[in-house]
């Protein structure tokens, strides 16, 4: 086997890798940013808004368990992402569901 089929990332010569790092953690802002704002409509909705809220926060841990697995796998040089697309999946169903709860509640 050749040096340059070792490793994905050996001919990256860009900054690829630290895209998707700092992508994976935008995502995990976000999650956590939208999951704050529910936060205002607690007065409003009294404590319907925690079931949205405690989903919220389970997708971002998952996304931060997802991120430091993927980042561990890059830096070792191997791994594939299909775990990682398989969570992500499973973390948008989660946000829809919270959609969902939200949309039955009338909230």
């Amino acid at each position: 086997m050749s040096r340059a089929a070792a490793s994905p990332w050996d001919g990256d010569s860009g900054l690829a890798r630290e895209r998707s790092d700092l992508s994976w953690g935008r995502t995990m802002l976000a999650v956590l940013t939208v999951t704050g704002l529910f936060l205002r409509w607690i007065p409003a909705h009294g404590l319907a808004t925690v079931v949205p809220m405690g989903l919220g926060v389970v997708a971002a841990f998952g996304l931060q368990v997802l991120r430091r697995r993927r980042r561990l796998e890059v830096l070792g040089g191997h791994g594939s992402a299909a775990e990682e697309v398989l969570g992500l999946a499973a973390l948008v169903c989660l946000v829809g569901l919270a959609a969902l709860i939200l949309i039955a509640l009338g909230i």
